[in-house]
């Protein structure tokens, strides 16, 4: 398979805490997407092993189950492991936005839109929409 980023893609080399606002922007977009992980910005494979891939799995799954991101999402947010051993979290659009981290509240520093192959911190005009 090819990797390459675009709107409704974005590629990761691992998984990072501040890839809840990746998820976030995809929910509150109207195209949803999928986030690779275990792939770099030039497409090129990251090699893990069974326990990496077992962690990075039931960190996604704590992300939406404990509602880290609110409203749950659970419904929109598929996780498998593909071919290649690549993480894909498959995001379709929420049909509760905005969508938001919940630690940080229902506000710009909370809440992202995906606009073409970035994410943004929503405006307050965003937000009340």
């Amino acid at each position: 398979m090819e990797y390459k980023e675009s709107a409704t893609v974005e590629l990761k080399r691992i998984l990072e805490d501040d890839m809840k606002t990746e998820i976030v922007a995809f929910l509150n977009s109207y195209l949803g997407g999928c986030i690779y992980v275990g792939v770099d910005d030039n497409g090129q494979l990251f090699e893990m092993d069974d326990e990496e891939k077992d962690l990075m799995e039931s960190k996604v799954i704590n992300w939406i189950r404990d509602e880290a991101i609110f409203p749950n999402c659970s419904e929109f947010v598929n996780l498998s492991f593909n071919e290649d051993g690549v993480l894909e979290i498959h995001i379709n659009p929420g049909t509760e936005k905005p969508y938001y981290i919940k630690s940080k509240g229902l506000k710009p520093s909370g809440v992202y839109i995906r606009y073409g192959r970035n994410k943004s911190q929503a405006s307050h005009e965003e937000i009340n929409n």
